[in-house]
């Protein structure tokens, strides 16, 4: 579907559950009215690389099926989309280990991953670098694998941050990892981080 020009994308009864290679599957999708892929599970996918990057749809991304049990690389999953809100409840991400740019410079009103704990991500570079989005839900995410968080959280204007079991025991590189963040963002919640292995934490806030 990259870069295609259409309204409507319905695939209600579609399960995408052999699918290992969603790289730009839906990139550089305008004006799309409705997108329903409720049913797709993505359960093999292992490179889900720019899957929704540049994607725009005003209302609720439909994937309520979806876990990405098998993926590995997400890197610049959503990068600069503007999806009005994505609401990942089986998302669980288990064996992800880059997540580098995944949102950078994406727009949204909110992203909830509720369930996914993102303990075996090692790369979370730019994650949500320069994003605009009213409310980051991750309260299951540990971060516990992570090696390289510069500029994680960079530039980004969030009204609220939920990352409140992050630990980033193994993170190496913390620099820049909150820096220049907007004044919005009132509250950053690390009651869990350990950061025991941090060697650069310049300019981390």
């Amino acid at each position: 579907f990259e870069n295609a020009y259409m309204p409507e994308i319905k695939l209600p009864n579609v399960t995408f559950a052999k699918v290992k290679n969603a790289t730009s599957m839906f990139k550089n999708i305008k004006s799309l009215s409705t997108f329903n892929i409720n049913q797709a599970t993505f359960v093999a996918a292992e490179d889900v690389t720019s899957m929704f990057e540049d994607v725009h749809f005003s209302d609720t991304l439909n994937m309520n099926s979806a876990n990405f049990l098998a993926a590995k690389n997400a890197s610049s999953m959503f990068k600069n989309s503007e999806i009005s809100s994505i609401p990942f409840a089986s998302n669980v991400f288990k064996n992800l280990d880059n997540a580098e740019s995944m949102f950078e410079n994406a727009k949204s009103n909110n992203v909830n991953f509720s369930n996914a704990i993102f303990q075996n991500v090692k790369n979370t570079q730019n994650m949500f670098k320069s994003v605009e989005i009213n409310t980051v839900s991750l309260p299951s995410a540990t971060f516990d694998s992570v090696v390289n968080a510069n500029a994680m959280f960079m530039e980004s204007k969030i009204s609220t941050l939920t990352i409140s079991q992050a630990t980033f025991a193994n993170a190496e590189d913390i620099s820049s990892m909150f820096e220049s963040t907007y004044e919005q963002l009132v509250d950053i919640n690390l009651q869990s981080a350990t950061f025991a292995h941090a060697k650069n934490a310049h300019r981390m806030f």
